[in-house]
């Protein structure tokens, strides 16, 4: 199966080469990589540009308008049977990819899940998200709506589901008018997972850590000011009402 692996990027000049080439080197499927650029001011697009590879579209939005509406540009734009989001400044393990669609195809999913390897950007050392002692990545299992919004209420001490990057099946985005919430900037990730298991997703975790996850000084994630929790808070509101 062909997949369509999308990379929203904002200013990360300095990491864009490392995350372009690793969903490019993916073994044992078919990639096309997507990237595009919400207007950023540094070096990010002409960096991207030195990779030849026919596999790379660049995208480029007239304005910045948040990782959602980027991410949902990609989408559109995609032509794979599947769809994996890799944020720009975060690379993939050789044989991510692979071992996902293993996964999706054993159990007839529609969303893999992989854990995650944490990297600070000022060191070399690894940490798992979910530890070897987690029940959802012991062994493939399955995720439904309660058990996602069980797994984000822990937001006080350490990570949350909300953090895991899915690989979805294009189709059942499509049949289900699913994207990423553009009114908000941080917790899409969460919302567009819970819209999708609670069209009836079936999810399936797999032990192996095939994504991994920067940390740095510059991310979004890590910056929660009011006006970022209100919007999530609005967000959960309105998806409670659907």
């Amino acid at each position: 199966p062909l997949v369509s692996v999308i990379i929203p990027t904002y200013n990360i000049a300095e990491y864009i080469t490392r995350s372009i080439t690793s969903a490019l080197s993916q073994q044992g499927v078919l990639v096309e990589v997507i990237m595009i650029d919400d207007a950023s001011t540094d070096q990010t697009v002409s960096i991207a540009r030195n990779i030849t590879d026919p596999r790379l579209t660049i995208l480029c939005q007239p304005e910045n308008g948040g990782p959602s509406i980027a991410r949902n540009t990609g989408i559109a734009a995609a032509k794979g049977d599947w769809i994996a989001v890799l944020d720009g400044d975060d690379y993939f393990e050789e044989g991510r990819l692979a071992n996902c669609l293993d996964q999706a195809i054993t159990f007839k999913a529609d969303i893999v899940v992989d854990n995650l390897n944490i990297a600070h950007e000022d060191s070399r050392n690894r940490l798992l998200m979910f530890d070897n002692k987690n029940p959802l990545f012991q062994r493939p299992t399955q995720i439904d709506l309660a058990c996602f919004i069980r797994g984000n209420q822990s937001f006080l001490g350490g990570y949350t589901l909300g953090y895991l990057k899915p690989v979805f099946r294009r189709s059942f985005l499509l049949q289900h008018h699913l994207s990423y919430p553009t009114d908000i900037r941080i917790g899409e990730d969460y919302i567009l997972m819970a819209e999708a298991l609670a069209c009836g997703a079936i999810c399936i975790t797999t032990p192996h850590a095939g994504y991994i996850y920067t940390i740095r000084s510059g991310s979004i994630s890590h910056h929660l000011d009011l006006e970022s929790v209100t919007r999530i808070a609005t967000a959960d509101a309105k998806f409670l009402a659907k």
